[in-house]
């Protein structure tokens, strides 16, 4: 089975949403960079003794995960979940 479409990518992408978006558009390295802060914390998380420690990383890695869903689709992020993970 081959997924080589030989067509190229045009340098685009398409987001969440449908919207198709240039692969040097800021929205991307947002994305990139909680998704990259989401596997430390989940390296975090596996290292972690404490019960209550890796509870609170889970919970916060559920937070970034849908953050990083409303820049994936360019809507405004919740304002609630942006305080949360700024304490």
């Amino acid at each position: 089975m081959s997924i080589v479409t030989k067509k190229g990518d045009g340098g685009t992408t398409k987001l969440f949403s449908g919207e198709t978006v240039s692969k040097s558009d800021p929205i991307l390295d947002v994305v990139g960079t909680v998704d990259e802060l989401i596997a430390s914390l989940g390296l975090a998380k596996s290292l972690s003794t404490q019960a209550e420690l890796s509870s609170e990383i889970r919970s916060l890695e559920i937070d970034l995960m849908k953050l990083a869903a409303c820049f994936s689709k360019k809507s405004a992020a919740d304002e609630g979940r942006v305080s949360k993970i700024e304490k």
